[in-house]
């Protein structure tokens, strides 16, 4: 291109048949381009990019705990039914995100206050704490 329009400056070619050749180069790129989009697959780009990330490590299957909308999930789920998971909200009490990675790493949150009892008035305070016999999260009363 650059060639051509070195041409073109000198008086050599002329700006029409460069124009008629950059369209016909240009349709066959977004042709080429069009026909390989309908095989493109952005999930795991965009899992990269803007999606789920990875808290720490699953207690479970030592898989990666990633941060979904109402909940915190082992990514894998699909490939080994791993079903480990915390969510969000549990008893009117948002578990942050900073409990979630102490439990990660130590085994056990910290004090939590504000669970509501089902059906109750009154609320109580626990730690979630892993226990690795049971393979899942139990409250521990202080």
């Amino acid at each position: 291109m650059e060639r051509y329009l070195d041409d073109i400056k000198n008086g050599k070619a002329s700006v029409d048949d460069f124009l008629k050749r950059t369209e016909k180069m240009s349709l066959i790129v977004l042709n080429e381009l069009k026909e390989k989009s309908k095989t493109w697959n952005f999930s795991e780009q965009l899992i990269q990019d803007i999606g789920p990330k990875e808290i720490g490590r699953c207690l479970s299957c030592g898989g990666n705990l990633i941060e979904r909308d109402k909940f915190y999930g082992c990514s894998n789920y699909s490939a080994n039914n791993c079903t480990f998971s915390i969510p969000k909200q549990k008893a009117g009490v948002t578990i942050t995100k900073v409990n979630i990675e102490k439990l990660l790493t130590t085994g056990t949150t910290s004090l939590i206050k504000g669970f509501k009892k089902n059906g109750k008035d009154g609320t109580f305070s626990v730690f979630l704490v892993w226990d690795s016999i049971k393979q899942s999260i139990v409250y521990k009363f202080q």
